[in-house]
């Protein structure tokens, strides 16, 4: 099995310091880029940070994750897919 999935880490402790926006642009580019089954591409990516962030926490995350500068959620919008492409691409 591939090393970088036994070898992952679950982060549960962040640093204040702010993050570049060109690292930023670089992940969301990551995103734009990244394959999906019929180039569906069926997620939208909202970057937050501050008390949006926060306030977007369920009360699990809010102990770890406040620290964090920013944070990316990455929401999948089924209804975008067409109902034939749906019903092929989901088993």
């Amino acid at each position: 099995m591939d090393q970088l999935f036994l070898k992952r880490q679950s982060k549960r402790a962040f640093s204040d310091e702010p993050i570049p926006e060109e690292h930023i642009v670089g992940m969301l580019e990551a995103f734009r880029w990244a394959p999906s089954s019929r180039n569906a591409q069926p997620w939208r990516v909202v970057v937050t940070s501050g008390v949006t962030l926060q306030s977007a926490l369920s009360k699990g995350n809010e102990a770890w994750a406040t620290k964090a500068p920013v944070a990316f959620v990455v929401c999948e919008v089924v209804d975008d897919i067409a109902p034939d492409v749906r019903k092929a691409s989901y088993a």
